[in-house]
C-alpha cells in the first residue's frame, strides 16, 4: 500500500471525506491528495490514525515519515482541505473526482456553484 492509498484507507475508517484531484495555491494545475472535513478535531483524530499505520508497509519497510510532515490547508467555506501537495493521487483510487464534486454540488444548489 503506497501513501496515497494509506491516506484514503485511514480516511475511509474515520469517515473523512478523501481528494485524489487536489490542487492547491501555487501547484499550478498539478493534482494530490487530500482529506475534507469541516472539524479540526476530526482531522486531528485522522492525523493519529494516519501516524499509528505509518510505521510500515506490509513487508515492514519503514515509510518516508517527511511526506505527510508537508500536509497544508486551504478553506473550502464551511469545510477546510488539508492537502499533501507532494503526494500525488493514484489512477485506481476511489476519491471523489472535482466533477462528481460540482455535480453534487449542482444538484443540492439547483445549479448555482
Amino acid at each position: 500500500m503506497n501513501i496515497a492509498e494509506l491516506i484514503e484507507s485511514c480516511a475511509a475508517d474515520e469517515d473523512i471525506e478523501f481528494r485524489n484531484d487536489y490542487s492547491g495555491r501555487c501547484m499550478y494545475g498539478k493534482q494530490c491528495v487530500g482529506v475534507v472535513t469541516d472539524n479540526l478535531s476530526k482531522f486531528l483524530g485522522f492525523f493519529a490514525h494516519l501516524i499509528r499505520e505509518f510505521d510500515g508497509d506490509e513487508e515492514g519497510t519503514p515509510r518516508d515519515a517527511n511526506k505527510i510532515n508537508g500536509v497544508k490547508e486551504d478553506s473550502m467555506g464551511s469545510q477546510t482541505i488539508y492537502y499533501w501537495p507532494e503526494i500525488k493521487p493514484e489512477e485506481e483510487s476511489n476519491a471523489k473526482t472535482n466533477t462528481e464534486v460540482c455535480e453534487a454540488s449542482s444538484e443540492v444548489h439547483g445549479g448555482l456553484h
